[in-house]
């Protein structure tokens, strides 16, 4: 914070000088850490992928982006899932590796259901992102019969 100096002008008015704290307006400098983000096709906050109606015995397959959003490392510590065996998740391997700043994983869910039904689960991803250390995508889905 910078401070002034009263200056006297005309009449005895005194006007002080520059007592306006400075303000820093490059928010570059302030470090962000790793922060993750996900992107959804269509996005969505919180992020959901849906899959909507999938015929049995059809392979649903949607995808999202884990991204590094912030300017430090990313470290994943963990991808679990509420309901394991509704849905395959391919590129895990590629994001346990963690992410660099501005780094990015997409990961593919796929759903191939035997039976109508309707599944949810909640796709739980842990990282040493200080503001978000868990951050959940939820999946669903709907198996119809075959169209005929």
């Amino acid at each position: 914070m910078r401070w002034g100096w009263p200056l006297s002008g005309v009449l005895g008015l005194t006007l002080l000088v520059g007592c306006v704290p400075a303000v820093d307006d490059d928010d570059s400098a302030v470090p962000l850490g790793p922060r993750i983000h996900v992107f959804t096709y269509p996005p969505s906050d919180p992020p959901v992928v849906a899959f909507g109606d999938v015929e049995i015995g059809a392979n649903g397959a949607r995808a999202f982006d884990v991204q590094n959003i912030g300017d430090a490392f990313l470290d994943i510590t963990g991808v679990t899932s509420s309901n394991a065996g509704s849905f395959v998740l391919v590129g895990l391997a590629d994001l346990a590796a963690g992410l660099p700043a501005g780094g990015e994983v997409r990961i593919t869910a796929q759903y191939v259901p035997e039976e109508e039904e309707t599944v949810q689960t909640t796709i739980s991803i842990r990282s040493n992102d200080p503001s978000l250390p868990v951050l959940e995508v939820l999946l669903s889905a709907t198996a119809v019969p075959p169209a005929r």
